[in-house]
């Protein structure tokens, strides 16, 4: 038999259609994959909080193998890597890509690059071939190359952002980390206010 009938939804699928379960007797979950999927989405809106608390502490208990896994899989499936990512600038096209952004801002290509090669400004972390690249930093209110103020890693742009807006999240909670983060925005900052074309 290669075919049963959900428990949710009543409709007849294809084995392959359903979780493997070995707690079951033909080694299949109840509900179908679309089913699963739905409950699941419903479960981590209704319990949000504690599934992102869950999931915190889970990357931390396993973040090397996480970022290795990740690692592996980019390594080994690069045309799918970049498919996926060409999905999701089709589907939101209000993102930038990198190398316009920094096109925008008249930063040329071999500058950035070089830029990257650097360690990250706020935590020191050297730039890796297994992870991401290292980001260009700039003040938003600004355009043109004046506005660069340095290079983060990923980590570190985003809570960037959030600490600029005096929100808590992620490493932004640490005090030394904040420590930094302000010691790097003086520091571009009086760099920003003594370019004679900042704020044009």
């Amino acid at each position: 038999m290669n075919e049963k009938r959900c428990s949710q939804c009543s409709l007849v699928r294809p084995l392959t259609e359903f979780h493997r379960a070995n707690n079951c007797k033909d080694g299949r979950r109840g509900d179908c994959k679309a089913c699963a999927c739905k409950a699941q989405r419903a479960h981590r809106k209704a319990n949000l909080e504690s599934v992102r608390r869950d999931d915190r502490a889970y990357y931390a208990a396993n973040r090397e193998a996480k970022c290795a896994s990740k690692a592996r899989y980019r390594e080994e499936n690069p045309d799918a890597v970049r498919e996926s990512g060409a999905r999701h600038r089709k589907a939101h096209p209000e993102t930038r890509d990198a190398a316009q952004v920094h096109c925008r801002l008249g930063v040329l290509r071999e500058v950035t690059a070089e830029l990257r090669q650097r360690p990250c400004e706020i935590c020191g972390l050297p730039p890796r071939s297994n992870a991401r690249q290292h980001h260009i930093d700039h003040d938003h209110s600004m355009n043109g190359p004046e506005s660069v103020r340095g290079v983060l890693c990923a980590g570190c742009n985003s809570g960037l952002g959030y600490h600029e807006r005096g929100k808590a999240w992620g490493r932004t909670k640490c005090p030394a980390w904040q420590a930094s983060a302000d010691a790097y925005l003086e520091r571009h900052q009086i760099q920003l206010s003594a370019s004679p074309d900042a704020g044009q």
